[in-house]
């Protein structure tokens, strides 16, 4: 009995190393929104026919990395993608 107390001793974390663990893992998942919203929407915009195509969808998704890299919102991404592109398609880009 004293052995199996023994070993799992040794899988118990202290207070900061739970700290460590976790802040770690909180600052990696701040990546998925933007990996998500990557993964959507570039083959969409880039190969919209199953081959890179270069028009208003890819302005588009420019002027959307440009938003993102400038305000790191997923929102303001998204909306500044969506008016570039319209804006685009007005001027008959």
């Amino acid at each position: 009995m004293e052995r199996q107390e023994e070993s799992w001793s040794t899988f118990r974390l202290t207070r900061r190393q739970k700290h460590c663990w976790r802040k770690g893992w909180s600052d990696w998942l701040r990546y998925v929104p933007p990996a998500i919203l990557a993964a959507l929407v570039a083959p969409a915009a880039l190969a919209p026919q199953g081959r890179l195509e270069v028009g208003t969808h890819t302005w588009a998704v420019l002027a959307g990395v440009i938003f993102a890299w400038r305000t790191r919102s997923v929102l303001w991404t998204i909306l500044g993608g969506i008016a570039a592109f319209w804006l685009l398609k007005m001027l008959g880009v």
